[in-house]
């Protein structure tokens, strides 16, 4: 192996939305999911960080997921939520994803939705309450409650149009990692070093959806 594939390993992430069509009318969202595959020739695990798209915990609510509305030309970029500048940091640990060459990796699954929510009190809304910052009750009037007039996942998108999300690379390019597995995990002080340098490929540039009534 060259020094070059040594020092900077492909990792690919392929993207599914199930289902890939959203209705308003469904109360509950669709689901995202994605796996990782390493294409070094050893073993390599990257340490996931609190604001990383690979965050399933943590994603929906710090931009990890830009999407774009296909339906203009060219497609344009839709303005979605991002807090990762309000949220701290828990006291958990960050998640270790280990990869084998040519191995795919765990299924990771996230609610494309406010908060990555399944919750009924989150059901996604269509961009006509959103941009208001309101919320549709259970019976599809509008409420007085309040809520921010931003886009997270197919919440507060337009009914009619077909979108794309991928995932934020810029976000992507701040994983530590190493070479080896759990056993080989340098200090905590040295992961700084360890930041970048891994070839993020997303297939087909992300996953396209369609969002309806």
């Amino acid at each position: 192996m060259s020094a070059a594939t040594m020092d900077h390993p492909r990792i690919t992430i392929e993207m599914e939305m199930s289902p890939n069509a959203y209705h308003f009318s469904s109360a509950r969202p669709p689901t995202l999911s994605f796996t990782l595959t390493s294409h070094a020739s050893q073993c390599l695990t990257i340490l996931v960080p609190h604001s990383s798209p690979l965050d399933v915990g943590r994603s929906m609510n710090t931009g990890g997921y830009p999407i774009s509305d296909l339906c203009t030309s060219p497609p344009t970029t839709v303005k979605i939520g991002d807090m990762t500048g309000y949220i701290s940091v828990p006291a958990s640990p960050n998640e270790l994803v280990v990869l084998q060459p040519g191995q795919r990796s765990k299924r990771f699954q996230v609610a494309f939705n406010r908060g990555g929510s399944y919750e009924p009190s989150f059901r996604p809304q269509p961009w006509h309450i959103v941009r208001n910052g309101r919320v549709l009750d259970q019976d599809g009037k509008e409420t007085s409650i309040r809520r921010p007039s931003v886009v997270h996942g197919v919440d507060g998108l337009e009914a009619g149009k077909t979108y794309k999300t991928t995932m934020a690379l810029d976000k992507l390019e701040k994983t530590p990692w190493w070479w080896g597995d759990e056993k080989d995990q340098p200090d905590r002080n040295d992961l700084g070093s360890k930041v970048g340098g891994i070839k993020w490929e997303i297939v087909n540039g992300g996953v396209e959806f369609r969002v309806e009534e």
